[in-house]
């Protein structure tokens, strides 16, 4: 019969902790009836009868147990950390070496018998940030959300979404965006409105032009009920029923939900126009809040100009999944901004220039 694969690992630990040819093939001689190979205190014993301190020693070596996210357990080795270094990062294989063996002394230092892979790749961020990899910190950091938060979702009943934003939230403002611009957007200096869900549109509109209230509102429900793939549905309301009670109930109950313009460009929360349209997303630059971050005008262009590559950097990932759809820049609180510089409005939006290439709208 061959020697297991479960074995051939085993035999490997056993050579990393100074075990001879003779010594292996004894415990191999004495384990591998049925499945015997498989039980770690079967081998100690083995190992006990031949060399009581390597059989110490192996038993120091397996007592640690990982819980791996695919459910599965297997015993720590420290060269699963170098081989996922090397994959996931581009630091070279001597230092990927180093990180391990720290990550493996300090978990051995402790009294713990069962540790998790999340924790284990917590522990290896810890010692990228020492060690000032940055890059390397980026590129193997892992998205998740904690098992409180998680909890609390699922006693809402939105853990599905929920988690699906938290990642992708995560993902846009440490992968895609500019480190400044992303550093601008966790201030609130300016906003990604679909941040949650990049790969849907923002909006599509729902454009029907009837003298019948039934038949709007028929269609309407329509839409809204196959509109499950999209951040926010946009919708016209014809003119002449905008003021039509039963229309305003709808749109006061489902405000926080959907967008509704008229067809004269009176919006209800974004001006999208009067035609049919797909939204890719809403980008909104808080021109107020850039001021309280800026000393100068020229700072604020600074900064401006920092968002703008951040805009540029996320139409470029939103467009891989979004083939359709424009993105919708929108620059709010301009005048609030030109009273904390005290200067004019003008001179604000002139300090605004770089987010231009967009076509900002002012408010």
């Amino acid at each position: 019969m061959g020697v297991p694969e479960r074995f051939l690992s085993v035999a490997a630990k056993l050579r990393e902790l100074g075990a001879d040819n003779v010594e292996i093939a004894y415990v191999w001689e004495r384990t591998k009836a049925g499945d015997a190979y498989l039980n770690d205190e079967r081998i100690h014993e083995a190992l006990k009868e031949i060399n009581p301190e390597l059989a110490e020693k192996f038993f120091r070596e397996m007592r640690i147990k990982v819980w791996r996210t695919d459910l599965r357990q297997e015993h720590f080795n420290r060269r699963r950390i170098v081989e996922s270094l090397l994959r996931e990062t581009h630091i070279p294989r001597s230092l990927a070496e180093r990180i391990a063996r720290d990550v493996e002394q300090k978990i051995r230092e402790t009294d713990i018998t069962i540790i998790t892979s999340p924790l284990i790749r917590e522990l290896v961020l810890a010692r990228l940030i020492e060690m000032g990899q940055t890059d390397a910190y980026s590129r193997y950091m892992r998205l998740g959300i904690p098992v409180f938060d998680l909890e609390k979702a699922m006693e809402r009943g939105n853990a599905d979404d929920e988690i699906l934003k938290r990642i992708f939230t995560q993902y846009v403002i440490f992968e895609i965006l500019p480190q400044p611009a992303a550093e601008l957007l966790m201030c609130g200096c300016w906003e990604i409105a679909g941040i949650g869900r990049p790969y849907v549109p923002y909006a599509r509109a729902f454009v029907m032009r009837t003298p019948s209230k039934a038949a709007w509102l028929r269609e309407l429900m329509k839409y809204l009920m196959h509109m499950d793939y999209i951040s926010k549905p946009s919708v016209m309301v014809p003119e002449h029923l905008k003021n039509d009670r039963t229309v305003q109930e709808l749109i006061s109950a489902l405000k926080s939900e959907v967008i509704f313009w008229t067809g004269n460009g009176n919006e209800a929360q974004y001006e999208f126009g009067t035609g049919p349209r797909v939204v890719a997303d809403v980008i909104t630059v808080h021109a107020d809040r850039l001021a309280g971050k800026a000393t100068t005008l020229a700072h604020m262009s600074l900064n401006a100009e920092k968002i703008a590559k951040g805009i540029q950097s996320y139409k470029e990932f939103k467009r891989r999944f979004v083939k359709r759809g424009e993105i919708i820049v929108l620059v709010q609180g301009i005048d609030r901004a030109a009273e904390r510089l005290v200067v004019k409005r003008e001179d604000v939006e002139e300090a605004l220039a770089p987010l231009n290439p967009f076509e900002p709208r002012f408010s």
